[in-house]
């Protein structure tokens, strides 16, 4: 909802009131230690003030804009409200609401007199500092934690958040998510096939999906996962030149363990011919082949090397992830293990695999940045830039060790499958996904958070 709210409000006030009122995006993660969101929320009385405060103003009107526009502030990842964790919910809630006020140093309770704010005792200069009252800021936080009314209550100090409004998300359930479940594979395969004389009819599908309810994003990755079996039927067995090439999706038959899939593909002018792919569901969702499998060469050599040290079970699993990876339909790829052999002969594995795969390794996410942070210089070495560096859509491959759980919560937004971004960078310097895998070595328990991401656990 906040990737698309830009795009929405822009068309409704290009449409309704002003063509010439832009709005813009900034994307800020909350999900940092407290020490360095207070040096990234930090007020600097000088022209090289980097803060957020300072990022939003500048999006407001920028040298392009004819006037000042709207933007649309997201802060991802609100913590929950904790005082053991780091960072904390009320810490962060309180950290906005004294720079958003324009107030340095430690946070204060705000004098009220009649329910309105006392502004006598506020610092000097601290109006002209602040955009707790710029109406012209839409802010969206995004938690997977309830927002606690000490929360509430630090960022209600804040004229711009007195109607602060909990709204809980949740995915569509019914015939509307099967519609969209139809749809999404339409659109996916169309990508992905690449070709501009493909048809595809959805009309008939049947897809047991329909009592399924909560987050979309498992079902979406189970959407790509039928598209990557049809797309390799598709490649396998078209052989028609030139044209048009029909794929007809039959039938997804769905059950709690097993999955057929029925295709039906134009092999010649006026000719087609069904294909099938049976599927067995594997550990944390994943569809494998219930048949024999033809992998990538490159895979197998992989296979080979750590067969050994692997449960057998999971040799098959593990391949077809490496597959989801290198055919971009897992965006990224994240494999988990606490037994750190396993990863490190993986690596070593993968890094056999010959050129084009770009290897990372030994990044420790207790000690090494993930995303540069505001103030940091601009050679700051970091994972993100670091990955940047191959050039957009290459296949790079991360070993990332966690000693501790604080640790883990460094790399949500790493492992996440939406672009990552700081507040300084635009959709254009964002770090997409697609061709990253991430192989993990946990000390310790695993958090919900990291477990969510997880492809597979070897």
């Amino acid at each position: 909802m906040a990737k698309v709210l830009p795009t929405a409000l822009q068309r409704t006030l290009e449409k309704y009131a002003d063509p010439e009122c832009v709005t813009r995006f900034v994307k800020q993660n909350l999900n940092k230690s407290i020490k360095t969101l207070e040096l990234e929320f930090e007020l600097r009385p000088n022209n090289n003030d980097m803060s957020i405060m300072s990022i939003v103003q500048g999006r407001r009107m920028a040298m392009s804009q004819a006037k000042p526009g709207l933007v649309v502030l997201n802060f991802e990842e609100m913590p929950m409200f904790s005082s053991h964790s780091n960072p904390n919910q009320l810490a962060i809630s309180q950290l906005i609401c004294q720079r958003f006020g324009g107030r340095k140093g430690s946070y204060t309770q705000v004098q009220r007199i009649n329910n309105h704010i006392d502004r006598h005792k506020a610092p000097r200069n601290s109006d002209k500092r602040s955009i707790g009252r710029d109406f012209s800021l839409v802010t969206i936080f995004t938690s997977n934690y309830p927002l606690a009314e000490d929360s509430k209550v630090a960022l209600q100090q804040l004229e711009l958040y007195q109607s602060l409004l909990t709204i809980e998300m949740t995915g569509i359930i019914g015939s509307d998510r099967c519609l969209f479940a139809k749809s999404y594979l339409r659109q996916y395969l169309l990508e992905s096939i690449g070709s501009s004389c493909l048809e595809i009819s959805t009309q008939n599908i049947t897809l047991n999906i329909s009592s399924q309810d909560g987050d979309i994003r498992p079902l979406v990755r189970q959407l790509r996962m039928y598209a990557y079996y049809i797309r390799r039927l598709y490649t396998n067995n078209n052989n028609q030149k030139g044209g048009i090439a029909n794929v007809k999706l039959i039938k997804v038959s769905q059950h709690k363990t097993t999955c057929a899939l029925s295709v039906e593909i134009g092999i010649g002018i006026g000719a087609s011919r069904r294909f099938e792919q049976d599927l067995k569901i594997g550990s944390l969702g994943n569809w494998i082949p219930a048949d024999d499998f033809i992998f990538d060469s490159k895979i197998k050599l992989v296979l080979e090397k750590i067969k050994n040290i692997i449960q057998k079970d999971k040799v098959v699993e593990l391949a077809v992830i490496l597959e989801y990876w290198l055919s971009t339909t897992l965006a990224p790829a994240v494999i988990l293990s606490q037994d750190n052999t396993i990863i490190t002969e993986l690596m070593k594995a993968i890094e056999c695999m010959g050129d084009g795969i770009h290897c990372i390794r030994n990044i420790n996410s207790h000690t090494y940045k993930m995303i540069k942070s505001l103030y940091d210089p601009r050679e700051m070495p970091n994972l993100r830039d670091d990955i940047l560096k191959f050039g957009p859509d290459a296949l790079v491959v991360t070993e990332i060790i966690c000693p501790t759980k604080d640790s883990q919560l460094c790399i949500r937004e790493m492992i996440e499958d939406s672009p990552s971004m700081t507040a300084f960078s635009s959709a254009k310097s964002a770090l997409y996904k697609t061709g990253l895998l991430f192989a993990i070595h946990i000390k310790g328990e695993v958090t919900p958070e990291i477990m969510s991401r997880v492809s597979i656990v070897i």
